[in-house]
């Protein structure tokens, strides 16, 4: 690591609630880091397992992490308690339950330089923490922003998360972009959408550096009725953003917001009834965006089913 190329700081900002198991896992990840020039801000999110101890006693051994204990408020909260208290030139956010290869920050940093201080990403693997690439500088690209505002709009390759990317805290700042409180599922994805609007360009590296545990019992895997319809707000909001340079995404962003809210109506039905005035609303919808245009031949089915009895 050449240190004339490593100058700034980083913030990695880590929400933690009843993550007793893997925490210790993840904190030994962080704390194997390469890139030193690293302040570890550890949000516990009113813990009722022994994750804060763990977290209070990772801090005592290392004073590049400090732990801030709140009142659970949840994960929105959490990050933007740990936007409000970083101080580094660089944020990355990682989850308490996951594992980073030895080089993940180096290499972030090193795209970020690529970038010209906007914005790096990497690849992830969920499957085996032994994917994870070891080695640094290797292949990547450059693309504009606007080319990954449409991979993500289409569920392609780079995914709509925050611990694969490394952000500018001067841009987060200047634009106030905060999480949405309130909000169980999809907030990652409108911040880092909100984030690449105010940019021009990401360099992109695909090799794996970060390592994703999927657990049944996680937040993001336990989708409720709530979550679905958290997620057509969000999808909503997706649709009121202005992106140059990206002939489809108004398109591409209405598909996404009729596909969520069917998917949401259509479970309330099948589950207690769809309120009357979600269903006004909800083909209220369909009519301005031209929803029909959006489903298939079954889902159109589904929806004319609705209409008659829902």
């Amino acid at each position: 690591m050449e240190s004339s190329q490593f100058t700034k700081n980083v913030s990695i900002i880590m929400p933690v609630y009843n993550v007793e198991e893997y925490l210790p896992n993840c904190l030994e990840s962080v704390n194997k880091q390469t890139y030193k020039k690293i302040e570890l801000l550890i949000i516990d999110d009113g813990s009722t397992d022994s994750s804060g101890s763990i977290c209070d006693s990772f801090c005592a051994k290392h004073s590049y992490a400090k732990t801030i204990h709140l009142n659970n408020g949840g994960v929105s909260i959490a990050r933007n308690t740990g936007l409000d208290n970083a101080s580094g030139d660089y944020i990355v956010f990682i989850d308490s339950d996951d594992i980073l290869s030895e080089v993940y920050i180096e290499e972030l940093v090193t795209l970020m330089n690529k970038s010209e201080d906007e914005m790096g990403i990497v690849g992830y693997d969920s499957t085996d923490v032994s994917n994870l690439s070891r080695a640094t500088d290797i292949s990547s690209c450059l693309c504009e922003s606007s080319f990954i505002i449409d991979n993500l709009i289409k569920d392609r390759d780079v995914g709509g998360y925050l611990w694969n990317k490394i952000f500018k805290r001067s841009i987060i700042e200047q634009e106030n972009i905060r999480f949405l409180k309130n909000v169980l599922i999809w907030e990652d994805l409108y911040f880092v959408l909100q984030y690449l609007n105010n940019i021009s360009q990401v360099c992109w590296c695909k090799s794996k550096y970060y390592y994703y545990r999927k657990r049944e019992s996680s937040a993001v895997r336990s989708i409720t009725l709530e979550k679905k319809f958290n997620k057509v707000g969000i999808a909503k909001k997706i649709c009121e953003f202005e992106v140059a340079g990206c002939d489809q995404f108004h398109n591409d962003s209405e598909r996404v917001y009729m596909i969520t809210y069917y998917d949401y109506c259509w479970s309330a039905f099948k589950l207690k009834g769809l309120d009357k005035g979600i269903k006004k609303d909800y083909f209220c919808e369909v009519k301005k965006y031209n929803g029909l245009k959006h489903y298939s031949a079954k889902d159109s089915l589904n929806i004319l089913f609705l209409w008659l009895f829902g």
